[in-house]
C-alpha cells in the first residue's frame, strides 16, 4: 500500500502539470483546439495512471510471492530447528543417564581401594616401611584424584544445563602440581617443564585441570622416546589479548 500510494501521489501530481505543458505547447504551435486538447489531456492522464497501477501492482505481486517463499523457508528452518533441539535433548538426556551409570559403577571400586589402602596404613602401619608406606599414600591420593575426575566428568556433562563455576586460577601453579605428578610416575625419565611464572586465568578449576592434564599428558605421553624431551606452557600476546 505504501508502495502504490508514493507512485500514484507522485504521478497525480506530476502528470497534469506535464501534460498541461505539452498540450499547450501544442496549441501554440496551432497543432489542435482547446476541446482536442483537454481529450488529449484526458486520454493521456488516463492512460499513464492506468499504466502505472498495472505496473506497481505487478510488482506488488512480485513481492508478495517473494515474501511467501521467504516465509515458507523461515517456516521449514523453524521446524528443522525445533526437530534438531528435540534430538539434542534426548542426547543430552542419555549422555546424564550414561554418566551417572558410569560414574556409580567408578565409584565402588574406588571406595574399595581407599578404604583397604587406608585399614593397611592404619592395622600395618608398623610393618610396613617408609617406602611401602608412600606408596599406599599415593594409592590413596589416586583414588581420590580419580572421585574428584568422576565428578567433574558428571558436572562437564551437565554443563549445558547450569552455569560454569568461574573463578581466578593460579595457571603455573596448577600445571606445576600436574608436571611434578607426571615426574614421580616415571622417575627415570628426563622430561623438562619449562612453565611460565605467573599465568593468571578466569576459568572452573576443576575443569580446567582436567583439560590441563590431558594437555599435558598428551605431550608427555608423544614425547616419550625423546632422551632430552621439553615440554612448554607459555603465554604470547594475539590481536592485543594475552592468549596463554
Amino acid at each position: 500500500g505504501g508502495v502504490m500510494a508514493r507512485r500514484l501521489l507522485a504521478a497525480a501530481m506530476t502528470l497534469p502539470l506535464v501534460s498541461d505543458l505539452l498540450l499547450s505547447i501544442g496549441q501554440w504551435a496551432g497543432w489542435y483546439e482547446a476541446t482536442a486538447a483537454t481529450a488529449i489531456q484526458t486520454v493521456i492522464v488516463s492512460g499513464a495512471l492506468g499504466g502505472l497501477v498495472l505496473i506497481t501492482a505487478r510488482s506488488l505481486n512480485r513481492m508478495g510471492a517473494q515474501r511467501q517463499r521467504a516465509e515458507e523457508e523461515i517456516k521449514q528452518l523453524n521446524q528443522e530447528l525445533t526437530l534438531r533441539l528435540a534430538e539434542l535433548e534426548v542426547s543430552n538426556s542419555e549422555l546424564e543417564a550414561f554418566s551417572f551409570a558410569v560414574s556409580h559403577d567408578l565409584r565402588a571400586p574406588l571406595r574399595s581401594i581407599d578404604g583397604f589402602s587406608r585399614i593397611l596404613m592404619e592395622d600395618c602401619a608398623g610393618q610396613l616401611d617408609e617406602e611401602a608406606r608412600d606408596n599406599l599414600r599415593r594409592v590413596r591420593a589416586a583414588g581420590q584424584r580419580m572421585e574428584r575426575l568422576i565428578d567433574d566428568l558428571l558436572r562437564l556433562s551437565r554443563v549445558t544445563c547450569g552455569e560454569l563455576r568461574r573463578s581466578k586460577v593460579d595457571l603455573t601453579t596448577l600445571a606445576q602440581r600436574i608436571a611434578r605428578e607426571m615426574q614421580r610416575s616415571e622417575p627415570t625419565r628426563a622430561a623438562e617443564f619449562l612453565i611460565a611464572p605467573a599465568l593468571q586465568v578466569e576459568a572452573d578449576p576443576n575443569l580446567l585441570r582436567i583439560a590441563l592434564e590431558n594437555l599435558l599428558g598428551n605431550a608427555w605421553k608423544f614425547t616419550g622416546k625423546k632422551k632430552d624431551a621439553k615440554i612448554e606452557l607459555g603465554c604470547t600476546t594475539r590481536d592485543e589479548c594475552r592468549v596463554t
